[in-house]
């Protein structure tokens, strides 16, 4: 569980430092933001979630090209989430390349 949890971990620093707020050609955006237990989380609500551990208050959310630390939330129950495969994917805004 605590692999998982880490690489998780490195690929979501990986994708959320490309994706800022949104621009001109409308396709790139933050995710909506969502209440859970007092935390406010980017993502789907009521699957899953993120949420910026570490960094100033006043900054951007997923500030581009600065490393930051981000908790990753399933908020799914825990019989859909049991033996099931996740992957998480990044990809650059300028050259489409995936992580």
């Amino acid at each position: 569980m605590k692999r998982i949890s880490f690489l998780l971990l490195v690929l979501v620093l990986l994708l959320l430092g490309c994706t800022e707020e949104k621009d001109n050609d409308g396709d790139w955006n933050l995710s909506p933001a969502f209440n859970v237990d007092n935390l406010t989380l980017h993502g789907t609500e009521g699957e899953f979630g993120v949420i910026k551990v570490n960094g100033e208050s006043n900054e951007l959310e997923f500030p581009a090209k600065q490393g930051r630390l981000y908790a990753v939330y399933f908020l799914n129950s825990l019989e859909e989430l049991n033996g099931k495969k996740y992957k998480m994917t990044a990809t650059h805004k300028e050259n489409g390349e995936s992580v």
